[in-house]
């Protein structure tokens, strides 16, 4: 937004400098405005506040000012909450219609009589989720759009007043909500200057509106506004930084500690779950993601993850729910916002003391949410989080998968068969066989190298020796203190051995050469394939949820290791033996992976190798012999030094802690986004006039829419 009022060309030199950097400037004096004063509501009688006793302020704060505030508590109710964890009466939708109706305008919200009509009304739009098979699970999505969409509208409209009560402009030259503009093209300016026609738009969130800040930059060019500066109460995420960039807005954060005063817990397992945490696991509810607290969690991952759907059709869907639900600009995310996909878990803290816990999964930004919003969350949160558990249930021993043909029955341990993170080994240790296969290949250029390297039989023939892979934990990189585990890293690593077997496909013979030219292919391989598989492991897609669930290994393996010197929250289920709450949960065994490796890879030519020096010239076929496994029995970590961490990851520390409550960037390709024990809700501090809630329903308009010991760190366990 370019800065060319008259009344800013009077402004001194060094402050118009100053503006154009990144920042507030002084506000003219009334006299020198052109255009007539504007109209309005006063900012304090929005949120009745008191009128100021001294001199109004006539500036605009500027950026030491912003500093100067620290971080401020920013403590509200959500409407919503008291359905936080309501069920359908029925999962028959007349049922609920005749007993409901559609008509929720003019109900209160977070009423099950609001609750339950708005539902009704939604399954009007959406006839496809009236059947039995996905109403139920329709609803609780919905209904975590509804509590997250009324808190996020709820947090705005406080933070709007901390910004208009901690910065002063309460006086009788500043007013709030004005709709400025055309009909049709017009915005309503969060806060504006009557006189000067400075405007402040106030986000909670960390984004921003695309068509809100068209907006802006029109009136500003035209000079209906002088100037627009958004406020945010989150760092913005990069995508609103470069906006606000390119359009020449001002940008600011006031720091804020959001807290919901009468918050209300997700339920461990769901509604209706005995409490008590004996009671809990003999009713067989199972423990809620990371957290066993039978008193529940407040848990943003889990709200915003029921969100996402399971299909990119369902995800559009969620995408499009907030502003049918009346959701106002306030700059929050929105579930499809991050890559579901890349989801683990990357910090974690235990107080043995009073049992609680809080913890934070880091995930990529989807850059292309607009038109591909993510999806899956569920899956990927309940995959991370039962693996969790799992390795806290069952001795480390049994962590093993192997996939060898001589062998379809040593697939895995038994205890450990019919889990979730069986099922991921399994399938990645296909998935990394196969690789090994296609990169051998001399059609690819790890496979060129490779082949390029060996040495030949006289005949001209290649031979090799049979070899065994199999994926490894490396030594996580962590930094502990106190009770809380941050994973900065947890590579995993690739083995390669030579090992004999029995059961050659049909037709085929092991192939013969000398010591020296077997050892010497052996080594060529694990020189030029390793490495390259190693890397798709640690990077490729395909694997995320093999990272995923170590990720989770490494976290139990802590929790394990303290639990052994101070029994917490765990201590009930840790080498339980008992994964009965966290099946893989399908008709999937584990021998189905050992079958599809023999009759799709084991039997089968996977390419064919033309060579002139070989065999007389004529093609060579070759079958490549696949041994292996995952074995996780171990989780080595290893303590990042404090300066290291301090250098390297000083915003880390806060960042994991404001995820509780909402999804947080993290430099500029990163998000973060957790929850932890459930809190009490509890009494704000008592004001002369309270804030009040915002209105029920807001009805959006076409300008603005919707001293404990500690054990020793160790290398391994």
């Amino acid at each position: 937004m370019s800065v060319t009022t008259d009344a800013r060309k009077r402004l001194p030199t060094v402050l118009l400098a100053l503006a154009l950097i990144f920042s507030f400037v002084t506000v003219p004096n009334a006299e020198s405005a052109s255009a007539a004063p504007l109209t309005g509501k006063l900012c304090r009688d929005l949120f009745k506040l008191p009128k100021p006793t001294g001199p109004p302020r006539s500036t605009m704060p500027d950026p030491a000012e912003f500093a100067g505030l620290g971080e401020l508590a920013l403590d509200y109710v959500n409407p919503a909450e008291p359905v936080r964890n309501a069920v359908l009466p029925s999962d028959d939708p007349a049922k609920v219609r005749a007993e409901f109706g559609t008509r929720y305008r003019g109900k209160s919200v977070g009423t099950e009589g609001h609750l339950f009509a708005r539902w009704n009304a939604y399954l009007d739009q959406h006839p496809e989720l009236k059947t039995k098979a996905q109403i139920n699970g329709a609803f609780d999505g919905w209904r975590s759009s509804y509590v997250t969409v009324h808190d996020n509208n709820a947090r705005g409209h406080a933070f709007h007043k901390l910004v208009v009560e901690k910065l002063g402009l309460t006086g009788d030259d500043w007013l709030c909500e004005k709709t400025m503009g055309p009909k049709g093209k017009g915005v309503r300016v969060d806060i504006i200057h009557r006189h000067t026609r400075f405007a402040i738009e106030v986000k909670a969130g960390s984004g921003y509106t695309r068509e809100q800040l068209l907006r802006y930059q029109a009136l500003v060019n035209d000079k209906t506004l002088s100037r627009a500066t958004y406020v945010h109460g989150q760092e913005p995420d990069k995508a609103t930084k470069e906006a606000l960039k390119n359009a020449g807005a001002d940008s600011a954060r006031v720091k804020v500690k959001p807290r919901i005063t009468n918050a209300q817990p997700n339920l461990p397992g769901g509604a209706g779950c005995a409490t008590g945490k004996a009671q809990t696991l003999a009713a067989r509810c199972a423990p809620g993601p990371i957290d066993p607290n039978a008193k529940g969690q407040n848990s943003k991952v889990q709200d915003m993850a029921k969100q996402t759907g399971r299909t990119p059709e369902e995800a559009r869907r969620y995408q499009n729910l907030p502003r049918e639900l009346g959701a106002r600009q306030d700059g929050f995310r929105r579930p499809g916002g991050i890559d579901w996909s890349t989801l683990e878990l990357s910090y974690l803290e235990v107080d043995p003391g009073t049992g609680d816990v809080g913890y934070s999964f880091q995930a990529d930004d989807n850059p292309d949410e607009a038109a591909n919003p993510s999806f899956g969350g569920e899956d990927v949160l309940d995959l991370s989080s039962d693996a969790f558990y799992t390795w806290l249930a069952l001795p480390d021993q049994v962590f093993w998968v192997n996939l060898n043909p001589d062998h379809p029955d040593q697939v895995t341990d038994p205890l450990f068969a019919d889990t979730k993170a069986a099922r991921v080994l399994l399938e990645a240790d296909l998935e990394m066989k196969r690789d090994f296969t296609a990169l051998t290949n001399p059609a690819t250029e790890v496979g060129a190298a490779y082949w390029d390297s060996l040495r030949t039989n006289p005949d001209g023939s290649v031979c090799w020796p049979s070899t065994r892979q199999w994926i490894f934990a490396a030594p996580a990189k962590v930094r502990q203190e106190g009770d809380r585990l941050y994973i900065l890293d947890a590579p995993l690593s690739v083995g390669k051995e030579r090992m004999e077997f029995t059961n050659y496909p049909d037709g085929q013979e092991p192939c013969t050469a000398t010591d020296e030219i077997m050892d010497h292919n052996f080594r060529m391989a694990q020189e030029h394939l390793a490495p390259a598989v190693e890397q798709l492991i640690n990077t490729d897609p395909k694997y995320a949820d093999l990272r995923s669930v170590y990720r989770a290994r490494v976290a139990a393996a802590w929790v394990k290791q303290r639990n052994e010197a101070n029994p917490g929250p765990y201590d009930e289920i840790i080498d339980s033996g008992d994964v009965s709450f966290w099946p893989e949960g399908t008709d999937w065994e584990a021998k189905d992976v050992w079958d599809d490796m023999m009759e799709n890879d084991w039997t089968r030519v996977q390419f064919e190798v033309t060579r002139e020096e070989i065999v007389d010239g004529e093609p060579y076929t070759w079958v490549y012999p696949i041994y292996g496994g995952v074995e996780l029995d171990k989780s080595p970590r290893k303590q990042t030094p404090t300066a290291e961490f301090r250098r390297d990851h000083a915003e880390l520390p806060r960042t994991v802690q404001e995820s509780r409550v909402d999804i947080v960037g993290y430099g500029d390709e990163d998000a973060f986004v957790g929850g932890g024990t459930a809190q009490l809700p509890v009494e704000p501090e008592p004001s002369p006039e309270p804030t009040p809630p915002p209105a029920p329903e807001p009805t959006p308009t076409p300008d603005d829419p919707p001293g404990r010991k500690e054990p020793q760190l160790v290398a391994t366990g």
